[in-house]
């Protein structure tokens, strides 16, 4: 069965680690320049690391994942607060499956977004920040942002199938910058030119965990 955009975001729960430290109360921080969006690997350093609340369930049922972005680097880089967004979204936590060192599920039903609800002439849009803040947050070295990735067996469908499987993840993000339909930023161009901070942008991969599927008891 396939899940509707809708219910497949009901099943994303996200929280925050240090949240006092990573409010929008730092999004001006410091002085504001206009920023071009690039990586340097010495300062731009995240690490991805993904833990299974259960090693063991039974086929057919959700599996939870713990999530934690980590920041290795030297500057502070603004993340996306959502994990699991849209396959076309400008920052995206992707999970595999693998079985005997082969891929067998990605999740292969996610859906697509399309946000562009405000135009740079829309004098009726939010305050910027106030918007920037339900899709970015600042992560300054040496901290984290943590929540919770739910795999569905009705998207992550091999989860009804018993065996054992690598889980592994892949944070992918293009920053914020871009002027298409799918940022939901599209219409703070300007604003965003002038955030103290980049972005991160690149891919990294997480660590693997390992979780046994089993037959559900008769």
């Amino acid at each position: 069965m396939k899940l509707s955009r809708r219910n497949r975001w009901k099943r994303i729960y996200l929280t925050l680690v240090s949240f006092s430290l990573l409010t929008p109360v730092s999004l001006f921080e410091g002085h504001a320049k206009p920023k071009q969006q690039s990586r340097d690997e010495k300062t731009d350093r995240l690490r991805v690391t993904i833990a299974a609340d259960k090693t063991k369930i039974r086929s057919g049922e959700t599996l939870t994942l713990r999530v934690e972005i980590y920041n290795q680097g030297t500057k502070s880089v603004y993340v996306a607060t959502n994990f699991d967004g849209p396959d076309n979204a400008f920052s995206r936590l992707s999970m595999s499956l693998f079985h005997d060192g082969s891929l067998v599920d990605s999740g292969g039903q996610s859906s697509a977004g399309d946000y562009g609800r405000y135009r740079p002439e829309d004098t009726k849009k939010p305050p910027f920040a106030n918007e920037f803040s339900k899709y970015w947050l600042v992560l300054r070295p040496g901290y984290s942002y943590g929540g919770q990735v739910v795999l569905d067996p009705a998207t992550f469908q091999t989860l009804h199938n018993p065996g054992k499987y690598e889980i592994r993840g892949t944070y992918r993000s293009s920053g914020f910058m871009g002027s298409g339909m799918n940022n939901p930023l599209a219409g703070y161009m300007d604003e965003l030119s002038q955030l103290p901070f980049q972005a991160w942008v690149g891919e990294v991969e997480s660590n693997k965990v390992w979780v046994e599927v089993i037959e559900r008891a008769r």
